[in-house]
């Protein structure tokens, strides 16, 4: 799935330096397990929309619901993210303005992001 969403990341036009803040996000948050309440940890309202589409548990339903969600109520936070030009305020920008975190151990998801960067050093964009 980690790979799945990176991929996907990268198609959605978020640099490699955005992409891996995302994603240090979903990995602190599910460790991109499409389970449970999903690689977001989505709850409430938003849970319920994921449920309500076909397939809610593949990895590509979540990505696009997210996309969805980022195109949509909270394009302030893909807009802040696109914004973004380092791994560190990429991953604070979606952790603060799209995750909703209780919790959010911030210091970990930036490892995670910085993690994930060097993991497809080599993968094409």
């Amino acid at each position: 799935n980690e790979s799945i969403a990176w991929s996907f990341l990268i198609s959605q036009g978020f640099s490699r330096e955005q992409a891996a803040g995302i994603m240090g996000n979903l990995k602190q948050e599910h460790g991109f397990r499409t389970d449970g309440d999903g690689i977001a940890q989505w709850t409430g309202g938003r849970k319920a929309a994921l449920m309500a589409l076909p397939d809610p548990y593949n990895i590509y339903t979540q990505l696009e619901f997210m996309m969805s969600e980022l195109n949509g109520r909270y394009s302030g936070a893909k807009n802040a993210i696109l914004a973004s030009t380092t791994v560190d305020k990429a991953t604070t920008e979606f952790q603060n303005r799209y995750e909703g975190c209780g919790k959010c151990m911030e210091d970990r998801r930036i490892q995670y992001a910085y993690d994930i960067l060097a993991s497809h050093e080599d993968a094409d964009e």
